[in-house]
């Protein structure tokens, strides 16, 4: 599979012309497998920053489900500050991966 085929539609449809414009072809399957796998690498800068604002969130989540799911022993923690940290260490993480490719 080469770059062509990922330019093609992913889920095509025939439709008409819209107000003038070009008929709309859909997502691409490289566009539809970057959304779905929150890579930002569609060549869009508008949807690649969509996608990665998902990203980060997802990220966070998923490390301040953990950070609250390890019982904090001082009783330092609130959400408040679990969510900062989680923020943090995702956005950490989300550079150390672009920086590693």
């Amino acid at each position: 599979m080469g770059i062509r085929n990922a330019e093609m539609p992913a889920m095509p449809f025939e439709g008409g012309e819209n107000n003038g414009e070009a008929p709309a072809k859909g997502l691409t399957k490289r566009e539809h497998a970057c959304i779905h796998l929150r890579i930002p690498d569609t060549g869009d800068k508008e949807l690649d920053a969509l996608i990665a604002k998902a990203q980060r969130l997802d990220t966070a989540k998923a490390l301040y489900s953990g950070m609250l799911a390890c019982h904090d022993q001082d009783g330092t923690w609130s959400s408040d500050n679990c969510w900062d940290q989680a923020i943090q260490q995702a956005d950490g993480l989300i550079a150390d991966l672009k920086r590693t490719g």
